[in-house]
């Protein structure tokens, strides 16, 4: 009997050890045999005819279902292995969705496309004009579980595939020069995050958001200003200070230079190209960004924005007749930075509330947070009531290092 019981165990036990050898993946695909996508570009479709062109291939079907154009940049294998000159392997295709355009290229490029690498999202300007085709868009990207949420998310005046096509000097695969850049710790505060997990947060919120603009240039891209997205449609652009100052606002931006002009006594009265002033740039670091409450009433609103910074002096004057060991001359400067921060700050929240009429400076995530009782009073008139709202900046700065001394 026990002779019985040591023999199923031990064919139970063969069994169990087999099953390691026979499981498989009933998906599997040879990586050679898939397409990496690093960077998608989606611009709204215009059949344009090319004269004296038969149709093939690459041009693309002009038929009234066609709304999307879509250009899949691919790293070209060969060339990382240096048998290519080719960095990217460029798609264009059409559809009618994302879906349905992704799945087009399929009739012509002999991989299957995979998103689980994509880097970068390029929407255009025409396609975020249309709500409901952007909407359409943020789903299909939302829904595909191979997609991830930190991939970073662009919009640009031009086409996004006049973008995927740049081939930069610094990495010419597009949609890894752009993830580099937009990783840099370095990049000034000037573009936001565009990170599309912080934009999808912001759009499910209230539909409002900004998105990082990129500029096509001939070998070389930029990253610089923003578009101004208001209930799931574009709105207009911001420009690079604009940007910074919003990043500041909330509380999000790196540490950045800033340039003032300060008073010189340094040259002669007279002297041929003497100047009445020193450009000084301070290098600031944003330390905390805080919102609080003043006019609690829903007709008389108020809220003040207190910023505090620290800065280091990068630059002054050779030989100067003022020591930067002076603390007045050191006050003096925390007044003119302050003085040209609350100046950028207020030109801002300006545009946001006379020219946008649009809070995306978090003022009612704000309230939402603290002060719920009041925000479910203004909640369904908030688009209304926020370009009357009262906005005051305050501001501090306090400049801790001056460098190197003789």
């Amino acid at each position: 009997m026990e002779g019985k019981m040591q023999k199923k165990k031990l064919r139970l036990l063969t069994i169990l050890i087999l099953t390691t050898f026979l499981t498989g993946c009933w998906d599997y695909i040879d990586i050679d045999k898939r397409g990496f996508a690093a960077a998608i570009g989606i611009d709204r479709f215009e059949y344009k005819p090319m004269e004296g062109t038969k149709r093939g291939a690459m041009i693309p079907e002009d038929i009234p279902q066609n709304r999307l154009s879509i250009t899949y940049s691919i790293p070209n294998a060969s060339f990382i292995v240096g048998e290519s000159e080719t960095p990217n392997i460029i798609y264009n295709t059409v559809g009618e969705t994302f879906y349905g355009s992704s799945t087009n290229l399929a009739t012509r490029y002999d991989k299957q496309l995979n998103f689980g690498h994509l880097k970068v999202v390029v929407l255009s300007e025409e396609v975020m004009r249309e709500e409901h085709l952007f909407r359409e868009i943020l789903d299909a990207l939302e829904r595909d579980p191979f997609i991830n949420r930190r991939l970073y998310m662009l919009m640009t005046s031009d086409t996004a595939k006049e973008i995927l096509e740049v081939e930069p000097q610094s990495n010419p695969i597009t949609g890894k020069f752009l993830a580099n850049l937009l990783k840099n710790k370095e990049r000034p505060a000037r573009s936001g995050s565009g990170i599309m997990a912080d934009i999808y947060k912001d759009l499910h919120w209230r539909g409002n958001t900004l998105i990082p603009r990129i500029i096509p240039g001939v070998e070389d891209i930029k990253v610089a200003g923003c578009g101004v997205i208001k209930n799931f449609e574009f709105q207009g652009w911001l420009g690079e200070i604009d940007t910074r100052s919003m990043e500041i606002i909330q509380g999000s931006a790196r540490p950045e230079g800033i340039k003032f002009r300060h008073p010189a006594k340094d040259h002669a009265s007279g002297e041929k190209g003497d100047h009445d002033y020193h450009v000084i740039p301070v290098e600031l670091a944003y330390l905390s960004s805080k919102f609080h409450l003043i006019g609690k009433d829903k007709n008389a609103i108020k809220v003040v924005i207190e910023i505090k910074t620290e800065g280091t002096v990068e630059e002054f004057y050779f030989e100067p007749k003022e020591s930067l060991l002076d603390p007045k001359i050191i006050k003096d400067f925390d007044k003119e930075i302050c003085k040209k921060l609350k100046n950028e700050l207020y030109g801002t929240v300006e545009k946001l509330q006379k020219d946008f009429k649009v809070d995306v400076l978090g003022i009612d995530n704000y309230l939402s947070k603290h002060h719920p009782k009041l925000w479910r009073e203004v909640e369904d008139d908030w688009d209304e009531i926020f370009p009357t709202i009262d906005i005051v900046i305050d501001t501090s700065t306090n400049i801790r290092q001056i460098g190197v001394l003789e």
